[in-house]
């Protein structure tokens, strides 16, 4: 692709990916139909990624979507089911569609007002109630029904915009039957069915506005996510810097990043230094220094100064990539109750017409209401049976909390995993980089003859310096004696570092002593033990809070680990888990699992198990759990893609918190669906018996609709998890 079409055409991907030259950019779109935004688009789904899917068919990923899945309505349109949502949407957020449908919402409320107003003032008759400026809101907001409706025929499907299409010709073909005098209302005059028909689909066209918006705001969340992707990359070469499309960067290149700069890919710093706003990943408001050897991650922002940094993935591979493939995955499976809600949906849309007959023949012969009152009741329970409310429900809760979590650095994977972390009742965590810091530190030193603690470290220091095993570190950063010359230095595959020291024979090896809760290392001057070294694991600071906050939601909780069961029992105590699991290698972890969902209750709950961890020994245990989630800023890529979930940053305290909006998740569709259900059944009634005519029926159904919306829409907002 040339650089002038680069220009001209590339979005958030850096590329458009037309059917003429789709994979032509260079990104990732082989079988797996991800693309270089992270989504996944396949054919059944297309576009269930969370991102605006607009007109233009250009999203805020920057790719091409085609016939959009999940639009700002939060309704799905898969390819065989186009519109069977039926809210009657035009699905689009791109500015101009915006403006258009602000226009058509202002010119048809003039028009309804000013038809209020004539047939207020001059009282027309016959045909002159025909001229009725109404017309306008017809023509204008009916087209968009009429267009779901007619959409959804082509599918095969009967949707709900085709119950408001049928209302609003019948209420036409009702307008022009009472304006030649074949149908009269009871008072003998004719009624304005044109002003109803008009101000119906008004509301449903302004309804459906309101609805896009408010649920929109979710799906922002996530599609802001996305339009952080790092487009082009700054490739240092012999002569300075070249500017080239991230998806041309290749592991080990050197690439550079200036003030402003948002890093194209992960890798490590070479030189230079910088300040790194790393909210993108982790949700953390604070930006990090960085210097020579630290990590930098795709799509983190650099505020202050400039270094150079070798790329140690390619832009697809990045952790950004990874996390836009979770938003990804989030929008594209659906959770079970949003399949039962869509079920119930399916049946109620051609019940609805059959309980609009029935009003009509049970109104005309056994209430003994005119031809007129008839058809306006069956047209009421047309509109009012409508099930927007109840495709809505599911879906725009779902979105927004998934969005809320996001913010926070908690990306679920899919709908499903959040149904069920509304239900999780036992909690098991692996201990090294979950329950702790993964980072050993040296505790004490225990003393066995003469040598002082500080000349001892100073030994030990000085061996260790010439290692590469976590210990060694704990050591140096213990000792402040500064370090010796180590000559003949010999490492013994882990057990054991020997070497001459100031003309002293040091040996330090692993301890065979049982030392409750430490790794301990004997240090040996000339053949003499002098003392033992215990090392221990921190214990990340809110691992206490977290666990105190399950407990308060009836949570079980366990750790499971590799390590000794006294060390094992000492860290359990220490922030207050219930069991400890000690001595496990990978598959007994998956074990302890899959044993406790098949035998083990919880009252009279059977358990749903949770798995937190954050390395490749994790995956069994991680792949079995009820639900999984993948802690650690940047844990192991095999651990992530096995997790549901991923806590980007190591903070605990964020799962009872997510747990917490799960289950508020949870109650709000449960109440949704309840609510909308009620709405209709109740709505039906009252029309089949003339309480409610197709106006106030309008309002119902929409003032319905809106309040679902915003109850989902309020689980997105607030504090973040």
């Amino acid at each position: 692709m040339d650089e002038n079409k680069l220009r001209n055409n590339n979005e958030h991907c850096g590329c458009r990916h037309d059917e003429e030259e789709h994979g032509s950019c260079g990104c990732e779109h082989g079988n797996d139909d991800r693309d270089s935004c992270g989504c996944r688009h396949e054919d059944e789904e297309h576009g269930s990624c969370g991102c605006e899917h607009g007109n233009d068919d250009r999203d805020s990923c920057g790719c091409e979507h085609g016939n959009d899945d999940r639009d700002s309505c939060g309704c799905r349109h898969d390819e065989d089911e186009h519109g069977s949502c039926g809210c009657g949407c035009e699905h689009t957020e791109s500015e101009g569609g915006k403006k258009r449908d602000i226009i058509i919402f202002l010119t048809s409320l003039t028009s309804l007002i000013v038809g209020f107003i004539l047939n207020l003032t001059l009282k027309p008759v016959g045909v002159q109630t025909l001229l009725d400026p109404s017309w306008v809101a017809i023509i204008l907001c009916g087209a968009f029904i009429l267009k779901e409706a007619y959409e959804g025929l082509e599918h095969k499907k009967i949707n709900s915009s085709f119950l408001v299409a049928v209302a609003l010709i019948a209420g036409v073909v009702a307008a022009f039957l009472s304006a030649f005098g074949v149908m009269k209302g009871e008072d003998g005059h004719s009624d304005s069915f044109l002003f109803a028909s008009g101000e119906v689909v008004f509301l449903m066209f302004a309804g459906e506005m309101l609805e896009a918006y408010t649920v929109s705001r979710s799906h922002k969340r996530l599609a802001s996510l996305l339009a952080k992707k790092p487009v082009t990359a700054r490739l240092k070469t012999v002569n300075g810097y070249e500017i080239v499309p991230c998806e041309t960067v290749k592991k080990g290149d050197i690439l550079g990043v200036f003030t402003g700069d948002n890093v194209p890919t992960d890798g490590e710093i070479v030189s230079g230094s910088g300040v790194l706003n790393e909210s993108t990943l982790t949700g953390e408001p604070l930006p990090r220094d960085k210097t020579v050897g630290d990590k930098v991650f795709a799509g983190t922002i650099n505020t202050s100064s400039a270094f150079d940094f070798r790329a140690t993935a390619e832009s697809r591979d990045s952790v950004f990539s990874k996390i836009t493939a979770f938003v990804g995955d989030a929008q594209k499976h659906r959770a079970p109750i949003e399949k039962t809600a869509d079920k119930i949906a399916a049946y109620v849309v051609p019940s609805a017409i059959g309980v609009a007959a029935f009003t009509f023949i049970i109104s005309l012969f056994a209430l003994n209401a005119t031809v007129t009152d008839a058809v306006s009741r069956a047209l009421t329970v047309l509109i009012v049976a409508c099930p927007c409310a109840l495709t809505l429900a599911t879906p725009a809760a779902i979105s927004a909390a998934i969005g809320n979590a996001s913010k926070s650095g908690v990306l679920v994977k899919n709908g499903k995993a959040f149904q069920v972390l509304s239900s999780v009742n036992t909690m098991f965590f692996d201990k090294t980089g979950t329950v702790t810091v993964g980072e050993p530190y040296l505790k004490s030193v225990v003393l066995h003859s003469a040598v002082s603690e500080p000349a001892l470290l100073k030994y030990a220091a000085s061996v260790e310096s010439l290692s590469s095993h976590p210990l060694a570190k704990a050591v140096l950063d213990a000792n402040e004696g500064g370090i010796y010359e180590t000559k003949d230095f010999v490492s013994d595959g882990g057990k054991s570092l020997s070497g001459v020291v100031d003309g002293k024979n040091i040996r330090i090896s692993k301890s065979e002593k049982a030392l409750e809760a430490a790794t301990a290392s004997d240090v040996y001057i000339d053949n003499v033990l002098c003392g033992t070294l215990l090392f221990d694991d921190k214990i990340r600071p809110d691992a206490k809070e977290a666990i105190a906050s399950l407990k308060a939601l009836k949570i079980t909780t366990a750790m499971l680990t590799g390590d000794n069961e006294a060390q094992a029992n000492a860290v359990a105590a220490a922030v207050g888990i219930d069991k400890a699991y000690a001595s496990l290698l990978p598959l007994d972890k998956a074990k302890i699992l899959t044993d406790c969902a098949a035998n083990n209750t919880v009252g009279k709950k059977p358990a749903v198990t949770m798995m937190l961890g954050d390395g490749v020994n994790d995956a069994p245990a991680l792949s079995v759990a009820s639900v999984a989630v993948s802690v650690g800023e940047f844990s192991s890529s095999v651990a992530s893609e096995v997790a549901d979930c991923c806590l980007l940053s190591p903070k605990l305290s964020a799962i009872p918190k997510l747990i917490t909006l799960a289950r508020r998740t949870q109650k709000t569709i449960l109440f949704n669906i309840f609510f909308a259900l009620s709405i209709n059944v109740t709505a039906i009634i009252l029309s089949i018996l003339g309480l409610i005519e197709p106006v106030i029926g309008a309002l119902l159904h929409n003032v319905s609709a809106i309040a679902i919306a915003l109850s989902a829409a309020a689980l997105g907002f607030g504090k973040k998890i």
